[in-house]
């Protein structure tokens, strides 16, 4: 649960019910007293790829990429857009990819691209295909995010076998490998812009969530 209000420290709008569709909300970031701001950004996690039709492992999902920026009040706008990258799609079975993590945003001044998908499993020794990590833009200090991992599948036996792990990203928290045919692969946490992880079952077990991205912003005076 939250409270929303029309102004940043105001009072809470009493909503007379749930209401109905898509209910969206920008993150506004209003400009204080602060000297200066420093910034970290983290794209969201990509989601992890789906187990084959048969005994089949698939990979996990890349970790988003990173920026952190110092920036002097004076180029600071009266309110800056923060945009949060939503988590990447899980792998539907059987064999579906895994989505891209969504991108993260500081206002204009600094990025995070989502880390890429898990492709779907297929038959074989290795599943070579992990979704690779997104990558910060525009910031003082910018970084790739870890890779997925590849899924490993032994003389076609699902209890030899692995999916692949979730890339991790500095927050840590991402999907756990699924070892054997035990089904669906396990989430990236969120905002924590980690990987999941890939699906494991002879009937197609799914992908895992990404984890959502996140952003961070210090004030100093």
């Amino acid at each position: 649960t939250f409270n929303a209000s029309a102004t940043q420290g105001g009072s809470a709008i009493n909503t007379s019910s749930a209401g109905s569709g898509t209910h969206t909300m920008n993150s506004i970031y209003v400009k204080g007293s602060a000297s200066f701001v420093i910034t970290e950004v983290w794209g969201a996690g990509g989601g992890g790829g789906a187990g084959g039709a048969t005994i089949n492992m698939a990979p996990g999902g890349g970790a988003g990429g990173y920026a952190r920026q110092k920036i002097l009040a004076a180029a600071i706008s009266a309110t800056e857009t923060i945009t949060i990258g939503a988590g990447g799609t899980a792998g539907a079975t059987p064999g579906g990819a895994g989505g891209t993590g969504g991108t993260s945003s500081f206002g204009a001044h600094s990025s995070a691209t989502g880390g890429g998908g898990g492709a779907g499993g297929s038959a074989g020794a290795t599943t070579t295909a992990p979704g690779a990590g997104g990558a910060g833009a525009s910031g003082d200090i910018n970084l790739v995010g870890n890779p997925g991992g590849s899924a490993t599948e032994v003389n076609a036996t699902a209890a030899a076998g692995a999916s692949g792990f979730g890339g991790q990203s500095s927050l840590g928290g991402a999907g756990v490998a699924i070892v054997g045919n035990v089904g669906a692969g396990s989430a990236g946490v969120k905002n924590s812009g980690s990987g999941g992880s890939g699906g494991s079952n002879s009937a197609g077990g799914s992908g895992g969530l990404g984890g959502s991205g996140r952003v961070i912003v210090y004030e100093y005076s």
